[in-house]
């Protein structure tokens, strides 16, 4: 009898535990894949809400150099890479004018906006506000004016700031007003002096010579031997995209694949 209790007892005690063990084992397994399933759904809306915008992130470190007037540093951000907002874009154009390397280095980096693209919006998040642009220009653009009208008048003005003029002759370029830059600028370059001019200007001067058939201000041999270069690239690839991605990967650089071949994200 003794025994029997003992089997018996035995047995239920290991039910019962067995019982309780496997409760717990789901109790605690149902803990664990709760805790899962929340910290993924938190991972998930941390991941959703993170900025995760390759040009808001160039923006940031682009602010960040000019708050800190480091304009080396400023101009080399994103320098490689072929997207770029129109804040980006405004900002590179103020780092060049501080550098004095507008017409050098402008059309080294994309240019998607024209004009517009060399002040900044009313974007919040913008790299630079458009107070401060105005402030170095020593202008600021009157209701109903547009970019070209607004920087035309800021470069001529008796007071005008030396930038001013820079931005004015970069809104023509970027305008693909090739007749009047070329009009314009003797008024504030002398157009013979080939190691004065900047690069891009002397790009600019050539391509409205031989689109124009006139004479060409200043002897560069090196330069139109470049540009024939360029056009040479018409003839060597008949399909237009062909042609187009060749140039950009021999004259991206230049003004002349922005004048042929660049198109504006309006």
């Amino acid at each position: 009898t003794i025994i029997f209790i003992y089997i018996f007892s035995s047995w239920v005690l290991r039910r019962v535990l067995f019982m309780r063990i496997k409760d717990i084992t789901r109790a605690t397994n149902r803990i664990m894949w709760r805790n899962f399933l929340l910290f993924t759904i938190i991972f998930s809306i941390t991941g959703f809400l993170t900025n995760n915008d390759e040009d808001f992130k160039h923006e940031c470190i682009l602010y960040h150099y000019i708050k800190k007037g480091d304009f080396d540093k400023a101009k080399k951000v994103a320098a490689r890479s072929l997207t770029a907002s129109p804040e980006l874009t405004a900002g590179r154009a103020y780092t060049l004018a501080n550098k004095g390397e507008m017409g050098e280095l402008l059309f080294t980096y994309p240019q998607y906006y024209g004009a517009d693209g060399l002040l900044p919006g009313n974007k919040q998040t913008s790299p630079i506000a458009a107070s401060t642009i105005y402030e170095y220009l020593k202008a600021a653009p009157m209701q109903g004016e547009n970019t070209i009208d607004f920087l035309a008048r800021a470069a001529r003005t008796d007071s005008a700031a030396t930038a001013a003029k820079e931005y004015y002759l970069a809104a023509l370029l970027l305008d693909k007003r090739l007749e009047e830059f070329a009009d314009t600028l003797p008024g504030f370059y002398n157009t013979s002096d080939t190691a004065a001019l900047p690069h891009h200007y002397k790009e600019a001067l050539l391509l409205n010579a031989k689109k124009n058939n006139t004479p060409l201000p200043f002897n560069d041999k090196e330069l139109e031997a470049e540009y024939d270069r360029f056009t040479q690239l018409e003839n060597e690839y008949t399909t237009p995209h062909v042609r187009r991605n060749y140039a950009r990967k021999l004259f991206g650089k230049t003004y002349w694949w922005y004048y042929i071949y660049s198109e504006e994200k309006r």
